[in-house]
């Protein structure tokens, strides 16, 4: 007989005893649910159990404990089928399936082949990533998109929500005044590391209670030529521009040039040019100016066809 052939029965040999003397096994210092089914009960198209498996691994490692191969299993691989196939928690309803980096009380990273991974240790999904940085992290070489897709008579349609709640998710409080409820950042790189240039920021303007919930938005913008963003406008309450602390007030850059036209009589541009406040409006394809010059006493209002 030759060699494989004599490795090959001895494997299968090893393969039954461990099948047929599991108790015996099991006293050498493996242990299992007391309500595990004999190995004998399994039949062709039964599946088998977590603990189905860790008792076999057990048995394995034992055997490779008394021939001196300890840790050369690899448990458990499961080859790909051609096809493809799937995997299952359970079969009664409202089942699940648990997947762990490690039964360590250090976690690791659950990979998904080469696609990310899950972080245990820091509860951070990698989507094209394994190294997730937050709680969700997509990293690609080309653009990324995220894509929500309703399809429903009436209603809402696709939504993006932050809430936000002081306390913590078992003991929660109410916002107070000047809590952030929402940041929008657009970020760029410049050189050394992706730095903030755009916002849109979302504010408490009080404690939320059930009857009050005043709120903000704020857009902040960098100039250029400089480094750091600053406000350049706020609204609030549902009305008004430029309500900064309770304050109302407009502030207004010199404009360079004249801006374009607005529509005919469906709406005005006020803006400041040249230390003179105009008023740009559309009558009905005349182009009709209304300023004032802010320099100096005793000044009128003048009203000219021509751009100040």
């Amino acid at each position: 007989m030759r060699k494989s052939k004599r490795v090959l029965l001895i494997v299968a040999a090893l393969s039954l005893a461990i099948l047929d003397y599991q108790l015996s096994i099991a006293s050498s210092g493996c242990t299992y649910p007391t309500s595990l089914d004999s190995w004998a009960d399994k039949v062709a198209g039964d599946q088998l159990t977590v603990a189905d498996v860790n008792q076999f691994r057990c048995a394995i490692e034992q055997i490779e404990g008394t021939l001196g191969y300890t840790g050369a299993l690899r448990f458990p691989v499961v080859t790909g089928l051609g096809g493809g196939q799937a995997i299952y928690g359970g079969v009664n309803a409202s089942g699940s399936l648990t997947l762990g980096s490690t039964a360590h009380a250090t976690k690791g990273v659950i990979l998904f082949g080469g696609l990310g991974g899950y972080d245990e240790l820091n509860t951070r999904l990698g989507i094209g990533t394994t190294l997730p940085s937050v709680e969700i992290d997509i990293a690609k070489s080309d653009a990324t998109s995220i894509y929500q897709t309703s399809a429903v008579t009436g209603g809402n349609g696709p939504s993006y929500v932050g809430q936000r709640a002081r306390g913590n998710l078992g003991a929660r409080t109410a916002v107070q005044a000047s809590d952030i409820l929402l940041d929008l950042k657009g970020q760029g790189f410049d050189g050394s590391g992706y730095v903030l240039s755009s916002l849109i920021r979302m504010n408490a303007l009080e404690t939320f209670t059930g009857s009050v919930r005043g709120s903000s938005i704020e857009f902040w913008t960098t100039e250029v030529g400089t480094n750091a963003p600053a406000r350049v406008a706020l609204m609030s309450g549902g009305y008004g521009l430029g309500l900064d602390a309770g304050s109302s007030f407009i502030n207004l850059t010199e404009e360079a040039a004249n801006p374009g036209d607005p529509g005919s009589g469906i709406g005005a541009i006020l803006y400041m040019k040249d230390d003179k406040f105009i008023i740009k409006y559309n009558d009905s394809g005349t182009i009709r100016f209304k300023y004032l010059d802010l320099t100096g006493t005793g000044v009128t209002w003048v009203h000219t066809t021509s751009a100040p």
